[in-house]
């Protein structure tokens, strides 16, 4: 499977590479795949699926769904192995961290960025619209919260998220367990 416009997604076997932003062009062939995949491995002893992740992030909504089937695969018994190869900023952070504990890798000059991100690229508000996207902006920072609350332990998550450029070295992102290794352990 291969993004034809920008080859920022491909796979190869069970290996997926995630290079560039979380869009809606990219989830088209990637849920596919997942999905697919899940659908091949759950059966096989000792399964494995690889991610590498080099992403400035992106859309929030599809990284929910990638979660989703990340977290099917693992309740499926597929070991998810996730690997940052640059840079896991923004939803490439969130998605990173979903991996089997364990199996969860980062270069030693990788980084993580963690933060709140953004929704709607500066379009003009009605004050019904304001406090509508209010409550919807509290429910999306709890959510996140939560989400690297499972997966990771990083003292003042929620004073460091409101910094928005909270940029997490790889020997703290093991530390603070966003990552388990370095990659040349895999």
């Amino acid at each position: 499977m291969a993004n034809k416009e920008s080859q920022r997604v491909f796979s190869d076997d069970n290996r997926i590479y995630i290079i560039g932003e979380f869009d809606e062009e990219m989830e088209n062939g990637l849920v596919w795949y997942i999905t697919k995949k899940i659908k091949e491995l759950k059966d096989r002893k000792d399964a494995e699926l690889e991610v590498y992740i080099n992403s400035p992030g992106g859309n929030g909504y599809l990284l929910v769904h990638l979660v989703e089937l990340l977290e099917q695969a693992k309740r499926e018994g597929i070991t998810v192995k996730t690997i940052v190869t640059g840079h896991a900023y923004s939803c490439g952070s969130l998605l990173a961290v979903v991996g089997t504990p364990g199996h969860r890798y980062i270069s030693k000059y990788g980084e993580h960025l963690l933060h709140y991100g953004s929704f709607d690229g500066g379009r003009k508000y009605t004050p019904m619209q304001i406090d509508r996207d209010s409550a919807r902006w509290k429910r999306w920072t709890k959510q996140l919260l939560k989400h690297y609350e499972k997966y990771a332990e990083v003292p003042d998550l929620e004073e460091h998220m409101k910094d928005d450029n909270f940029w997490v070295q790889a020997s703290d992102c093991i530390k603070w367990k966003l990552a388990d290794k370095y990659i040349e352990e895999l």
